[in-house]
Parts: C-alpha cells; sequence; structure tokens
C-alpha cells in the first residue's frame, strides 16, 4: 500500500487523465486513417494489457513501477475507446432518433458499470478473505490480503477485456467510410 495522501492519488491519476484526454481528441482522426474496428481493437487491446499489469501488482509495490505503467497505457485505450464506442453507436442510427440512442448508450454504461463494480467487489472481497484464511497471521484488512484481492479483480477484469476484444475482432465488419475529395 502506497500511503498516499489525496493530493498525491490526484496527480498520480493525471498519468491516466492525460493520455484519455489527448487520445480522444486524436481519435477521430486514427478512424478516418485506420478505420472503428481496428482503433477499437487497438483501444480495447491496451485497456486489457493495463487490467492485466494491475493484476500483478504486490503489497510492496511502488507507484512508478507498478501504478504508472498501467495507468499511462490504460489511458490511451480508453482515450481510443470512448469515442470509438460512441461513433460505432451512432453510425446507423436515424437523426431523429439520435436523443433515444444517447439515452440507451447512458443507460447501458451505467448499468454496466454498475453490474461490473459489484462483480469486482464480490470478487476482491472473495480473493482478500481466500489469501487471509490460508496465510496464518493474516487479515482479510492487511495490504497483503487486500493486494491479493485486488490483483484478482484485475484478473477478472482483463479476462471480460480479453472477452470483448476477441468479440470484437469477430463480430465487429472491417469498413471504413470513403473520404470525399
Amino acid at each position: 500500500m502506497l500511503q498516499l495522501s489525496a493530493v498525491q492519488t490526484s496527480l498520480g491519476y493525471l498519468a491516466a487523465a492525460l493520455p484519455t484526454i489527448l487520445c480522444a481528441n486524436l481519435s477521430s482522426r486514427f478512424i478516418r486513417r485506420f478505420g472503428v474496428k481496428l482503433v477499437l481493437v487497438a483501444g480495447q487491446m491496451l485497456v486489457m494489457l493495463s487490467l492485466f499489469y494491475f493484476s500483478l501488482m504486490h503489497a510492496e509495490g511502488t507507484y512508478l513501477y507498478d501504478l504508472f505503467p498501467a495507468l499511462l497505457v490504460g489511458g490511451i485505450g480508453w482515450g481510443l475507446l470512448f469515442p470509438t464506442i460512441n461513433i460505432m453507436s451512432f453510425s446507423r442510427v436515424d437523426k431523429n432518433q439520435t436523443g433515444i440512442a444517447s439515452g440507451i448508450i447512458t443507460m447501458s454504461e451505467q448499468l454496466g458499470g454498475a453490474i461490473g463494480l459489484t462483480l469486482a467487489a464480490i470478487v476482491a472481497a472473495s480473493r482478500a478473505a481466500d489469501y487471509a484464511r490460508t496465510h496464518s497471521g493474516i487479515t482479510i484488512h492487511t495490504p497483503e490480503a487486500m493486494t491479493a484481492g485486488f490483483s484478482g479483480t484485475f484478473q477478472f477484469a482483463a479476462t471480460l477485456a480479453l472477452l470483448g476484444f476477441l468479440l470484437s475482432i469477430l463480430l465487429i465488419p472491417s469498413y471504413r467510410k470513403e473520404q470525399k475529395s
């Protein structure tokens, strides 16, 4: 556990926030050049790798080695994903239906986030309890058990990200809108 202050934690998250903002702004250029599917799967791959890297954390970890790389890679991935998902979601919607489509997308994101957070909490608590049960002198609230729980959660999330990555490769058609001269 790093024992960072609120300010240090906030500054630490800039490693994810800044690349997300930058890549979200550049994603339309990437989509025009490489197509929606390639940008989507690239973003998914980066997020998946970020989650997997987070799953390798340990109780004695450091920000620079254990968190920074995953935050940076994940930030790039999310920056590619957010706009791409929205573009894909609206690409085949009639203009008079964009309001309802936006509502459905937002509701889906909120519901998915709530379900994902619930599953993550279940996995974290279960893995932490298993760790404490199998290591003498360790309780569920020790840094070692909590880290085991978080590591398990990131393994679970990385597995779901891998599933999404594979489904995108298999199910999303490859096409690019032709550029008008």
